[in-house]
């Protein structure tokens, strides 16, 4: 709740409700008499973590909280109902006497100034002057009389507040519930209720649950199911809704590029990553090292280590690298959950995604909120190593994908937390604490025994579906590749939005999300095929997974999922002497000189197939990543010269990241350029022609249509700038596709009949109908910058994205009037056609 706050040194540290740590005050009796004052020894029952201490007049002291002692308990464990247990002051330390002043005072001031309608009704001194000589029980009685606190005037909302935390912090679930209710009744109307108030009060609402005793009778399994004949509508319905967990087989060779530790090796081996050491992960104290994936994969799996000796990387048998039993120093190392799109981006196009687990709402959002490109995570764990025994964060359902080695999973009915004997006091989140999987099963944990259980191996090329909110185990049994992502659907929505809220309460940043997710109307049909489709279709690329058109696509979709086969770089350029169509402009049997015709004429034209399928998918992936990560980060406004963002039309919901020209960048634009439609560029443009603008325009779910608009203003004599748009994904009409009106960059146009027109409002615009350019992924529309066009509205829930670049012809003196130029500075002047062509 204080997460805000900075960090101090020891003598202006702010104070901290929740932090007692530093608190004292004198034992008091562990009697019925609970009113009178003892300086004697303590009880020496107490845990050992109630550290005692000295103060400077000898009295000896506790921790204002210190933990429940082990009657305490046992109380807690054996007692079927809180409300009859008796709640003495020997439970409540503070009471009477032995209450430290200050500290009730700093707390006081605290919740006061959370709540100042109700704080100046009352001073703080009086506040604590009227707890003294009183045990919880007695409070608590008096709180739960209906009209004794309002009629009295006793106990206002602070009051109560501050007896919440109490009841808090000594781990009494049902008083600490009552007080925090009663505390946020007492503000007297909801816009009164601070923030803070609401978390607390739900975090005591969760401890309160979790006390209800409950009988498990149903059974609890993990069904396995044949990809092919698990429909995605069978597998929403009856595993995601039903929160059920399912094990799918059938898709490892459509899920991965290589299968096993090539996978890894072959593609990041030289990245640095963060391997936990000798402990848990969740150990804030676990040591950290710093290591190549190649050297990691060396110490789990002996025979990648064979390929450091020029020898090949698979076993005597031809089979891959089998993993290590540990024995070699590596048994305590685990890479986890180390975002793949963040850390790893080159390991995306090798990678496919399970479409069962496409239809993400968090993909569906129109803004970036703290998930965004999280997942996949990557997954490396030596024998041995194991998480903690906890529920995923905000209800999120789970899904993993194992790559090589086994994990065992153990996991519990969502329904049955309140059986594992949850804790919400130490973390601050809506995620539980448990004590580990080892103490319930050999501790005194009676309810442990009545919760539903189950145990699940899962092995290479199979896909493990957890629904949100399952409490869970997971062992590595041998050295273990995985990757795995948390998802939300129609299971879950309904609960992550609730969590969402709540944590919203206490952070804006989530609270937006809460705003944005809320927003959006998901058609909870969308996707729910019904027939069985096959593993190719059953799989999707990186980039259709994170901008959610995956979501949408048909049953048999046309996008190609299959990884492209490997071939020989060496053998895409073509032999010596032989002609080769996409190198003379013929792309497909298309005429260059009809292209041209079709430009001159209209103003534009469409180049067809420009990228291939798995090119633009690579393209897409990282050119998201890389808008997400500026938007984030770039705080200078658009058009500012060293801004990454350019201006543009009509700026909300759009933006027009200026690009590097290097690695997908460079390749996409010499694929188009130099190659697919090299016959069309180099007649259009002479080898001086200069590159002028080289960016992406993203269209966010929202944005309106721009206004009617041409980008350099009609000059015969200036220089010609040819702008080409190259579409990332399929355009539909329902994406806002750029709108042209043909022939709007004639002569005869723009020196008659332009410049009696009104504007963009002229009639002329709705009289004639636009070119709506619907386009395919890969398809370029090449365009004559003096064209009258803008972007449509995007009524989708997709972002359309366009990557750009602009050539400006050099031969002539007269510069374009109206162009923008929006180029890195770094790039301004440097790179021409010719210089493209001949690398």
């Amino acid at each position: 709740l204080m997460s805000n706050m900075t960090h101090a040194t020891e003598a202006e540290k702010p104070f901290d409700p929740l932090d007692f740590s530093d608190v004292c005050l004198p034992i008091p009796s562990w009697s019925d008499s609970s009113d009178e004052d003892d300086t004697g020894e303590p009880d020496r029952s107490l845990s050992e973590n109630s550290q005692k201490c000295q103060t400077s007049s000898g009295t000896t002291t506790l921790p204002l909280f210190p933990e429940p002692t082990s009657a305490v308990d046992d109380a807690h464990r054996n007692d079927t109902s809180l409300n009859e247990q008796p709640i003495t002051n020997d439970t409540f330390i503070y009471h009477g006497n032995s209450l430290n002043q200050a500290a009730a005072i700093r707390l006081l001031e605290t919740l006061c100034g959370d709540c100042p309608s109700v704080a100046a009704r009352r001073p703080v001194s009086e506040r604590v002057s009227g707890f003294r000589n009183r045990g919880l029980k007695e409070i608590h009685t008096l709180v739960n009389c209906p009209g004794t606190c309002s009629a009295s005037g006793e106990f206002d909302a602070v009051d109560l507040a501050f007896l919440g935390h109490v009841a808090t912090q000594s781990e009494l679930a049902r008083p600490a519930w009552d007080m925090w209710n009663a505390a946020v009744v007492a503000c007297g109307n909801d816009t009164a209720v601070p923030p803070s108030w609401r978390f607390e009060l739900h975090l005591a609402t969760c401890a309160r649950d979790a006390e209800v005793q409950r009988e498990s009778t149903r059974s609890y399994s993990v069904d396995r199911r044949y990809a092919p004949d698990l429909s995605l509508r069978e597998f929403r319905q009856t595993y995601s809704v039903a929160r059920l967990p399912v094990v799918i087989q059938g898709l490892g060779h459509v899920l991965t590029s290589t299968e096993g530790v090539r996978w890894l090796d072959d593609t990041v081996s030289s990245k640095m990553v963060g391997i936990y050491q000798n402990g848990s992960h969740r150990d804030r104290k676990c040591e950290i090292k710093l290591k190549s994936i190649h050297e990691f994969l060396k110490s789990l799996f002996p025979d990648v280590g064979a390929a450091d000796g020029n020898a090949d990387e698979t076993g005597a048998d031809g089979s891959d690298a089998l993993p290590s039993d540990g024995s070699d120093g590596a048994s305590d190392e685990y890479l986890y959950d180390v975002s793949i799109p963040k850390t790893l981006p080159a390991l995306l196009e090798h990678t496919r995604i399970p479409r069962y687990f496409a239809h993400n709402f968090l993909t569906r959002t129109m803004y970036p909120h703290p998930w965004t490109n999280n997942w996949p995570s990557l997954f490396v764990g030596a024998p041995g190593t194991s998480s903690t025994l906890h529920v995923d964060q905000w209800h999120g359902s789970f899904w993993m994908v194992m790559v090589a080695g086994h994990k065992r999973w153990t996991l519990f009915h969502p329904d049955d937390v309140a059986l594992l004997y949850p804790s919400w006091h130490h973390r601050g989140t809506l995620a539980p604490t448990f004590p580990s999987l080892e103490e319930l099963e050999k501790g005194d944990y009676p309810r442990f025994e009545r919760a539903r259980r189950t145990e699940v191996v899962i092995g290479p090329g199979e896909v493990l579906f957890v629904p949100g909110g399952t409490p869970h185990f997971v062992e590595n049994l041998d050295a273990t590749i995985s990757y795995a992502g948390n998802f939300v659907d129609e299971g879950n929505i309904d609960a992550v939005l609730d969590d969402f809220k709540t944590m919203g309460l206490v952070d804006p940043i989530i609270h937006q999300a809460y705003e944005d997710i809320s927003k959006v109307d998901f058609d909870l049909d969308e996707g729910m095929h019904a027939e069985c489709l096959t593993p190719e279709e059953l799989v999707v690329p990186y980039h259709d997974y994170a901008n959610g058109s995956a979501a949408t696509w048909p049953a048999h979709p046309h996008v190609a999922c299959a990884f492209p086969p490997v071939v020989d770089s060496t053998l895409l350029e073509p032999p010596v002497g032989v002609a080769d169509a996409s190198v003379d402009g013929t792309n497909e049997g298309t005429d260059t000189a009809a292209l041209l015709d079709a430009l001159d004429s209209n103003g534009y034209v469409k180049l067809s197939q420009a990228l291939s399928v798995t090119d633009v998918a690579a393209l897409r992936a990282h050119l998201t990543a890389e808008m997400h990560t500026k938007i984030a980060s770039e705080h200078r406004p658009p058009g500012d010269p060293e801004s990454v963002f350019a201006k543009i039309n009509t700026r909300e919901h759009r933006h027009d990241l200026r690009l590097r020209l290097d690695g997908l960048v460079e390749q996409s634009l010499q694929k188009i350029v130099t190659r697919a439609y090299r016959g069309v560029y180099e007649t259009l443009l002479d080898r001086t022609a200069l590159l002028v603008e080289l960016g992406v325009i993203a269209s966010h779910p929202g944005a309106e249509q721009q206004t009617i608009h041409s980008d350099v203003d009609y000059n015969a004599d200036a220089r010609r700038v040819y702008t080409s748009f190259v579409a990332l994904q399929d355009i539909t009409e329902d994406m806002g596709p750029t709108c042209i009106w043909p022939a709007t960059h004639t002569p005869y146009f723009c020196t008659f009949y332009k410049p009696s027109m009104l504007g963009p409002v002229d009639p002329y615009y709705t009289k004639n109908a636009p070119e709506r350019m619907v386009a395919k992924a890969g398809d370029v529309i090449l365009m004559d910058t003096r064209v009258m066009h803008c972007g449509g509205a995007n009524n989708s829930s997709l972002d359309r994205l366009l990557f750009h670049f602009s050539f400006e012809t050099m031969s002539e003196a007269v510069a374009p009037c109206g162009f923008t130029y929006n180029l890195m500075s770094t790039l301004r002047g440097k790179h021409n056609l010719g210089s493209l062509l001949s690398r």
